[in-house]
């Protein structure tokens, strides 16, 4: 005998506690013995069930930046020097995640700048590579719930060249978070799309700002 059965999607979690839950099942059943005399069998089985936690990374590329001041042309221009400042804002679900760390890669004509925001969260940056890293550390559970998410500020620099005229340039390619799970001791990830000069969501972005001119 076999059974399975699925989690709703809407189950409600109050807390991390309920990350873990003792599932129970009992059975009962008539069967007859030698001789025809009725007899009844039962059986009771349980076991602990961990909800995995989730992690996410939220990105964003402005202009306009009260962290940062930023300059140069919009729409960028070949040969051109202008800075974009990289927002970073990590969210966690149901469980603490630990050793989290996020990382992204800068084209050839994006230059790391060294400033961030805040000073004290461990984040660098390998010219070799051309990667960024940072060491978020571990972040409780429901980390971007009332307290909002865990956020670090950075600046880049980009200098167009002739090859990305007339389409928008990358800025930052390739980003990744990953962590522990504090509750089921697995790996949980996730990855966002590239940020470009295609900052719809700055106050100041018009249509066609993106476009590298010459």
């Amino acid at each position: 005998l076999s059974f399975k059965f699925t989690v709703p999607e809407n189950l409600s979690v109050a807390s991390a506690k309920d990350a873990v839950m003792t599932l129970t099942a009992s059975g009962r059943a008539d069967r007859s013995t030698e001789g025809d005399v009725p007899e009844i069998v039962q059986s009771l089985s349980s076991q602990k069930v961990r909800l995995a936690g989730t992690l996410a990374l939220d990105s964003l590329a402005t202009y306009t930046s009260a962290i940062f001041g930023n300059t140069g042309p919009l729409p960028p221009k070949v040969d051109t020097k202008t800075t974009y400042t990289v927002q970073w804002g990590i969210s966690t679900g149901l469980n603490q995640i630990g050793a989290v760390t996020a990382t992204a890669k800068l084209p050839p004509n994006v230059k790391w700048l060294g400033k961030t925001s805040p000073e004290n969260e461990r984040l660098y940056f390998d010219e070799q590579t051309g990667l960024v890293t940072w060491e978020a550390g571990t972040l409780k559970a429901f980390t971007g719930g009332k307290n909002g998410p865990r956020v670090v500020f950075f600046q880049i620099e980009l200098e167009p060249t002739l090859d990305d005229v007339d389409r928008t340039a990358d800025l930052v390619t390739q980003i990744r978070i990953q962590g522990e799970d504090a509750v089921t001791g697995k790996t949980v990830s996730s990855q966002n799309d590239r940020l470009s000069t295609y900052i719809v969501k700055d106050p100041v972005f018009q249509a066609g700002m993106d476009v590298v001119v010459k």
